[in-house]
């Protein structure tokens, strides 16, 4: 086979397509930043090239090592490249890889990226994908009959595609090339196929394909348009049902709220201008509390040294925004009753639970401080058998509602089983119990 020579011409504008080659840039994004390329690198990409054409019957002659530095250099000082200095790593005879000096690892700018992207418009030349579809169908058709494996990289298969051009089927006209034309294909079709059969790159290129591709590829991008634009609408259309959605949560809500305040506001009427029936019950619920007090007081009364004298007031309030603090008053009031009895089994805690109230009550015992155990609403004490002989003890008990509680006062005892039976409370001479009522209808009545 005939051996072709081309000498590589490597001026300023050649040189910045064969950087964006060899350093892999297929898109004009910020990509270009990350990526740096040294002389050396650059001079192996053009041997590389070099060696593919002498295989392809091309003899391919390159500038030297010191041009390229040169031309790059130059390009750093017409400001399309910037630089940074790295160390330069050397092998010695002994095979250690060592530092000697230093080397620059250049990189485009972005100055650098708009004068490349101006050449590739203007036709001085192409980045990779910037292919004509004849030359995609040629790579195409190598990449199925494997050929590709052969090649180091994709790149190195474009540009030696590339130079097959120019240097077998390039008219020129003006500096133009006309082959990319239907008329000027088939000729240059004809001396393609007979080289590269020769070569048992490709069996057979059908031309025509190249244009139904073009074609195709027009109309893949006009849906894909109609696609993004169908897209764009259905997601203005998601986020409008979302504002109504979020509208209709709020007005839920309001109307809710507004039902609660209704409510209350209708409690405290009912509280306000209940007849005399509800006061009657309202009355007999205090009076049965209140001798259940002096049962208390007449049970345990006779253990204390100084009788105390146990007042107790009542009210009823209209201010229904303390519902809860109204709660935990009635369950919590009690426990001013707490005793302390003295067992030989240990020591007994003792309160009255409130009478006719709906609301859950938890009560809490707490022994020297610290919490100790816990206890349902339906029981009123506590037996503690985790005692010593004549050793002290200091208990109150903690009623809760809800989030709300109440502690009684505390009793403070030393356990000594000879005196057993003798009961402790909390009173002194005086003691009252206040009774705060908000809301009738959970008294049952």
């Amino acid at each position: 086979m005939m051996m072709n020579i081309i000498k590589y011409t490597l001026d300023y504008q050649e040189l910045l397509i064969l950087l964006a080659q060899a350093l892999g840039l297929y898109t004009f994004d910020n990509s270009y930043k990350n990526k740096f390329i040294t002389t050396k690198r650059l001079y192996d990409y053009l041997k590389s090239v070099q060696t593919l054409m002498r295989e392809n019957g091309v003899m391919l002659i390159i500038p030297s090592r010191k041009v390229v530095s040169n031309e790059m250099a130059r390009l750093y000082r017409m400001g399309f490249l910037s630089r940074k200095a790295v160390p330069r790593k050397v092998k010695t005879k002994s095979g250690k890889i060592v530092n000697r000096g230093i080397e620059y690892q250049y990189s485009f700018t972005k100055q650098g990226m708009k004068y490349l992207a101006y050449l590739i418009k203007n036709g001085s030349g192409s980045l990779p994908e910037e292919l004509d579809p004849e030359l995609e169908v040629i790579l195409s058709k190598m990449r199925k009959e494997g050929e590709i494996k052969s090649y180091e990289n994709e790149f190195e298969l474009r540009e030696m595609t590339k130079l097959m051009w120019k240097i077998w089927f390039k008219e020129k006209d003006d500096g133009k090339i006309k082959v990319f034309t239907p008329k000027g294909w088939s000729p240059a079709n004809k001396k393609l196929i007979k080289i590269l059969d020769h070569e048992k790159l490709i069996k057979n290129i059908n031309i025509e394909q190249a244009y139904e591709f073009r074609d195709e590829n027009e109309k893949l991008k006009e849906k894909i348009k109609e696609l993004e634009e169908e897209l764009e609408k259905k997601n203005k259309e998601i986020e409008r049902l979302q504002g109504e959605l979020k509208k209709c949560k709020e007005k839920k809500e309001n109307k809710a709220f507004n039902m609660e305040q209704r409510e209350i506001a209708a409690k405290r009427n009912y509280l306000i201008s209940f007849d005399k029936k509800p006061v009657k019950k309202s009355m007999d619920y205090f009076e049965n509390t209140r001798k259940k007090l002096e049962k208390y007081k007449s049970k345990y009364a006779k253990d204390i040294n100084k009788e105390p004298e146990l007042t107790i007031s009542m009210k009823i309030s209209d201010d229904a925004d303390s519902y809860e603090k109204a709660s935990i008053m009635w369950a919590a009031r009690l426990l001013s009753t707490l005793s302390l009895e003295i067992k030989k089994s240990g020591i007994i805690i003792r309160w009255i639970k409130p009478q006719n109230f709906g609301k859950k009550v938890e009560y809490v015992i707490f022994k020297n401080g610290k919490e100790y155990a816990r206890v349902s609403s339906d029981k009123e004490w506590f037996l503690d058998k985790d005692v010593q002989e004549n050793e002290s003890y200091e208990y109150y008990v903690r009623a809760i509602v809800g989030n709300s509680y109440s502690d009684s006062p505390k009793i403070q005892v030393t356990y000594k089983k000879e005196n057993e039976g003798v009961v402790y409370t909390p009173f002194d001479s005086h003691h009252s119990v206040e009774w705060s009522i908000h809301h009738p209808e959970d008294l049952d009545i």
